[in-house]
């Protein structure tokens, strides 16, 4: 990951410093890796011990597949749409017409 900010950041320097001068600073400081790996523990451990769950039931490998991809669709979707472009994970507040 370390690698492939430093040559993001050699490439987007060369591209912009024609253009508008500004310098992309990224900064991944080993605190910053340990709190993104705090965050990320619990969620798969949730995750592998759900298909874990899942996959007790079944009785074979081609079952415990088909029992197991529901949920991977469901973990799958929102990442995906998460990454589409004109997509605001943000809620607009709407105004009041009080």
């Amino acid at each position: 990951m370390t690698v492939s900010f430093v040559v993001g950041k050699k490439l987007l320097q060369g591209a912009s410093s024609g253009a508008t001068g500004q310098i992309l600073q990224i900064t991944m400081t080993g605190k910053a890796v340990l709190s993104v790996f705090v965050m990320v523990l619990p969620l798969a451990v949730l995750f592998s011990a759900a298909l874990l769950a899942i996959a007790l039931f079944a009785k074979s490998f081609k079952e415990a597949q088909s029992y197991i991809s529901p949920l991977m669709i469901v973990v799958v979707l929102p990442a995906v749409a998460a990454v589409l472009p004109g997509v605001n994970s943000i809620p607009r507040l709407r105004s009041c017409p009080c």
